[in-house]
């Protein structure tokens, strides 16, 4: 009886605490229970200049090719590669300095690439563009520290949109642009925001950015364009948000896929403005670190992400009507710094770092 009274006046307490800060505690989440079992990819080694891999960032082309954008650790570079079970190929993007860290990758209306990322060397946001010959380089917000946890996407107007965190203010940042000229904009500023931006536009070029908020370690999400923005508590049952990672669909519904470090589970959110449901995906030992979510052509989730518990790659999906989950690749300490993409077979493709050997590597469905 003393141990029920204590745990009522406990959450009273915590009630008063966030009810004081101004948040609201979210509804209960609900927890799934999915069959974990194996599903059929082949493992490519992309890049074996080791250690070499980290911070990837892949799409797929109408080609079934797959383009991959990371950080080269050995000398501290941009890199990028581009292939499929053909082969592949690996290029250096900036190599002026250490750069190349938090990547993101994105296609222009030909599927030429784009790549945002930092540079470390200047602490400045950066961006990549490939003319079908060559890389060029530029430099998109030079204030000081500005360009970790980059997120790109590029929009019906064939122009760059990118999230970012700005160290010193705490502040989400967005900018849009290409080439030399850009607009830069605050998406979010009150406490530590930023962190762990993820960004896709919808049909009107809205932006849609998924982050964490450091000060109340909670998952929030914001939407709008220039300086006009609304902004959502989306998740703050215990520390959840990091390695939060968005998409949306035809209907406009927001998917986000994220880590709770409280219970180390991987958690996933749907829904739109101020209306959310949110799951448990896998609570099998501490999962969910590096999370990345793709939408196939039929709206269906799939979500890659890291199992330290046993240093795997894991795979998530509902494609089947239920959520299941799958080890993709056990080699090893393998499978951090996960990014997914699907071409229009709906096939799975995943780039990850595989630590024990210091490589990129790249899952492909069968």
């Amino acid at each position: 009886m003393k141990m029920r009274i204590f745990f009522v006046f406990t959450l009273i307490i915590v009630a008063a605490f966030f009810a004081g800060c101004g948040l609201e505690l979210t509804p209960a989440t609900t927890t799934t229970l999915p069959t974990t079992t194996t599903i059929d990819f082949n493992l490519y080694t992309v890049d074996a200049d080791s250690p070499v891999g980290q911070y990837t960032s892949i799409k797929v082309d109408s080609n079934n090719k797959a383009h991959i954008s990371y950080y080269d650790v050995k000398n501290g570079r941009l890199k990028y590669a581009r292939g499929n079970a053909s082969g592949w190929e690996t290029f250096t993007v900036d190599n002026s300095g250490v750069n190349g860290k938090y990547t993101s990758l994105a296609f222009n209306a030909s599927q030429l690439p784009r790549i945002s990322y930092y540079d470390e060397s200047n602490g400045h946001l950066k961006y990549a563009s490939y003319d079908s010959s060559a890389w060029q380089t530029f430099t998109v917000d030079n204030s000081s520290t500005v360009g970790q946890y980059t997120s790109l996407a590029i929009g019906g107007d064939n122009k760059a949109y990118i999230s970012y965190y700005d160290l010193p203010n705490t502040n989400l940042k967005f900018a849009t642009g290409e080439g030399n000229s850009w607009s830069i904009y605050v998406a979010e500023s009150p406490n530590t925001v930023g962190q762990y931006s993820s960004l896709a536009l919808d049909n009107n070029n809205k932006a849609h950015i998924s982050f964490y908020d450091s000060t109340f370690s909670t998952l929030r999400y914001v939407t709008g364009e220039s300086n006009n923005w609304n902004s959502y508590l989306i998740d703050n049952r215990g520390f959840v948000g990091k390695f939060s990672s968005l998409a949306i669909d035809h209907n406009k519904i927001v998917h986000i896929s994220y880590y709770d470090e409280t219970n180390g589970d991987l958690k996933y959110a749907s829904g739109e403005s101020d209306s959310w449901t949110s799951a448990t995906l896998d609570s099998a030992g501490i999962v969910g670190q590096y999370s990345a979510l793709a939408l196939d052509s039929n709206g269906k989730v799939h979500i890659s992400y890291y199992d330290s518990n046993n240093n795997r790659l894991k795979y998530a999906t509902n494609r089947s009507g239920t959520w299941q989950t799958y080890v993709v690749d056990s080699s090893g300490i393998t499978g951090e710094y996960t990014s997914i993409a699907l071409n229009s077979q709906n096939k799975v493709y995943i780039s990850y770092y595989n630590e024990t050997a210091g490589t990129l590597k790249c899952a492909i469905e069968k």
